[in-house]
């Protein structure tokens, strides 16, 4: 073979070798560009689903500040206003011993203390054993032994073993449930 033809050939199998390259260059280059696209992709939607979960996440957060700020302030009127009740009732018993209407409350307490206990002691405040020993039964003692503050009186059964308690402080007490929702209403317009 000449040296001519060898060349043509070395020229030929270098343009195929060219092409090929090129071609194989330009395939790699789409699947790059395939492969870039579809991660930008994935990751776009990633960003979106993180992005939505965070979003979720901060509405659930912020709904839950909210809610519990609701929460803590209904809390706080309602213990306001549980101290403005209270308020009235400790204001109603320092009033009751100063109310016309004691020395009867003390004579009903003593009758009381008569039929359900018969005899026994009688326990009061100094300030009320005065007006006590001129209408105590005779089976009762008086003892003047509860504290300023506890107007009205405590009876004991003669063996100790009943106890009858008519201070103004337990019956406001025992009264309280009752007359919550009155006093609730009169200082606010509602009830609790």
């Amino acid at each position: 073979m000449d040296q001519k033809a060898l060349e043509n050939i070395i020229r030929r199998i270098e343009h195929d070798a060219n092409t090929k390259i090129e071609e194989y260059r330009k395939m790699a280059e789409e699947r790059r560009r395939k492969i870039l696209e579809k991660a930008r992709k994935e990751l776009e939607k990633e960003i979106g689903e993180f992005s939505a979960r965070k979003d979720r996440e901060i509405r659930n957060m912020v709904n839950y500040i909210i809610s519990q700020a609701k929460i803590t302030g209904k809390r706080k009127i309602l213990e306001e206003r549980e101290k403005g009740i209270e308020a009235v009732f400790l204001e109603a018993g320092k009033r009751a011993e100063s109310d016309a209407r004691y020395k009867s409350y003390l004579e009903m307490a003593l009758r009381k203390a008569k039929e359900n206990l018969g005899g026994g002691k009688i326990l009061c405040r100094e300030k009320d054993s005065v007006i006590l020993r001129s209408m105590l039964p005779p089976d009762f003692e008086l003892k003047a032994s509860l504290e300023e503050a506890d107007a009205g009186i405590i009876a004991y059964s003669a063996d100790g073993t009943k106890i009858f308690d008519l201070r103004i402080s337990r019956r406001l007490d025992d009264m309280k449930d009752e007359l919550r929702k009155d006093v609730s209403r009169m200082l606010y317009g509602g009830s609790l």
